[in-house]
């Protein structure tokens, strides 16, 4: 795992946070792929993953330094793999992917721009760590399966998921079981015993991702998104962390500007479906 980074003074350049940024995200990314018992191939080019799971982060391209010369011929032979199993995939794009202008060339293979996210990061440091959740909310770390399964309902609905992604998630659970590690920690926001917010704590490229922020619809504007995420960047802290950083929704982006993140980059998420995917 990479050093902690600690500063954006100094050798710690805000150059070097947003490349911490880039590898927090592959590696959170890489992830999946591991939890699935699949190999990350890794060459001077690329990085990248096939689990053979019908869901598209669960294969991936998570890094590209390709040359501008038979651009096309790389794009293709790298998804060959993918297109010869008909797997859905996402193709990763970072401040430092190479050529800069990667994004339109996939596009011209069938890819499909599924999101361009603000990259945001800010110094723990700087946080109300020891801020209280609100009144009749509890927050906690999920500790086994059932705890995870219901993190899972929570984050499909909280996210509007289609139904087959919510199934496949749940498929993999029962498969794979549910195991507590350091290289990730779920927590779940309960209200009466009921999971109404998910954040995922993801440590990776030196600094403390945030992911899976989300709040059932019903719940949303009481303040709930905002300790589910203070609870994993508290834990972060408590680990010697002192950055975090994370991608934004247009829904999330007045709640992490409102803790001090600042946007730094911009991250794009293309996808390739299979030919034979249905979400129905």
């Amino acid at each position: 795992m990479a050093k902690i980074f600690t500063s954006t003074s100094g050798s710690g350049t805000r150059e070097g946070l947003v490349r911490a940024m880039e590898a927090n995200v592959q590696e959170t990314a890489a992830l999946w792929g591991r939890v699935l018992g699949c190999q990350i191939h890794s060459t001077p080019e690329v990085d990248w993953f096939l689990s053979g799971t019908q869901l598209s982060m669960f294969n991936g391209i998570i890094r590209a330094q390709l040359s501008t010369e038979n651009i096309d011929t790389q794009i293709e032979r790298l998804l060959a793999p993918f297109r010869e199993r008909d797997l859905p995939m996402a193709w990763l794009t970072f401040p430092s992917t190479t050529p800069d202008n990667l994004g339109k060339h996939l596009l011209k293979h069938g890819l499909a721009l599924d999101e361009r996210l603000p990259g945001m990061a800010v110094d723990l440091r700087n946080l109300p760590l020891d801020e209280a959740p609100p009144v009749g909310i509890t927050i906690k770390v999920v500790e086994n399966a059932a705890e995870m399964e219901q993190w899972i309902y929570t984050l499909s609905e909280g996210s509007s998921f289609p139904p087959f992604v919510t199934t496949l998630l749940l498929d993999i659970l029962q498969r794979q079981g549910y195991r507590q590690s350091e290289h990730y920690r779920p927590y779940s926001a309960l209200r009466k015993g009921r999971v109404v917010g998910t954040s995922l704590l993801s440590p990776g490229g030196g600094l403390a991702g945030i992911y899976n922020v989300c709040t059932l619809p019903e719940e949303r504007g009481r303040g709930i998104g905002r300790a589910v995420t203070l609870a994993a960047l508290r834990s972060a802290y408590a680990r010697g962390y002192h950055y975090a950083t994370l991608q934004s929704s247009k829904m999330g982006l007045p709640i992490y500007r409102r803790l001090g993140f600042e946007e730094l980059c911009t991250f794009e998420f293309y996808f390739l479906p299979a030919s034979t995917w249905q979400a129905g």
